[in-house]
């Protein structure tokens, strides 16, 4: 997932960001232009730094949300190749997180500390269902995540067959990489071959020993059962 409704952000410069600074003012005043906001600031002096919780109506990407603070740091005179490694940190939300973060490290949201608050009436709204959350960490977690998300894919593109064949996990990729244009497209052939091979033991979890020898090899293992069981 790049995209989301919902994203929670951390700045902290190693200077810590002063209050009521123009620096501050920026980050607040970009804030705004999201649907629904919330930030407060934590700490004091050099240590303070600020928690934002943005809502969008409509689904952003998580890269141009961050690119957007990062050029409001960059126009600060402490901005290096060191902070913007480590200056903002962004996360998709799915939930209260600023709410649910000072309750958890006993912060109290009070008029001091809370900068913005303009948070949607509905909050869950904006977060992705249970069985999405579940998705997302699966995906997150997969070993494999080129097979894992063709997988996911494949589910999409074809509800009905339980136990595919050779050939219609061929379609499907000649669909998704030509037509539908979902997946990256593989110029050589003999790997074309192979991705369609791999991924139908993938999806049927097979332990499909042919994959993993030659014919030749095959063969003799073959023949071996044959005298074995002729004897």
């Amino acid at each position: 997932m790049n995209k989301s409704k919902s994203f929670g952000i951390t700045i902290r410069p190693k200077s810590g960001v002063v209050s009521n600074s123009v620096f501050e003012n920026r980050i607040l005043k970009a804030c705004k232009t999201a649907d629904f906001y919330q930030c407060v600031s934590e700490k004091e002096d050099v240590e303070r730094h600020l928690h934002i919780q943005l809502w969008y109506n409509e689904d952003k990407y998580k890269g141009d949300i961050k690119k957007k603070f990062e050029r409001l740091c960059s126009k600060e005179m402490w901005w290096d190749a060191d902070h913007k490694r480590h200056c903002i940190k962004i996360k998709f939300c799915y939930n209260d997180w600023i709410v649910n973060y000072c309750e958890e490290n006993d912060i109290k949201l009070d008029a001091s500390e809370l900068l913005l608050d303009n948070i949607p009436a509905n909050s869950e709204d904006f977060y992705p269902s249970d069985e999405e959350q579940e998705k997302m960490l699966n995906k997150a977690t997969a070993v494999d995540q080129k097979y894992f998300g063709w997988e996911v894919l494949w589910h999409e593109y074809e509800h009905t067959k339980e136990h595919p064949t050779l050939i219609d996990i061929a379609n499907f990729l000649g669909d998704m990489m030509f037509k539908s244009r979902k997946i990256q497209v593989i110029v050589d052939d003999k790997a074309r071959r192979q991705n369609c091979k791999c991924l139908l033991a993938y999806i049927q979890k097979a332990n499909n020993a042919k994959l993993f020898v030659s014919n030749e090899e095959w063969d003799i293992h073959i023949t071996e059962i044959e005298l074995s069981t002729a004897m």
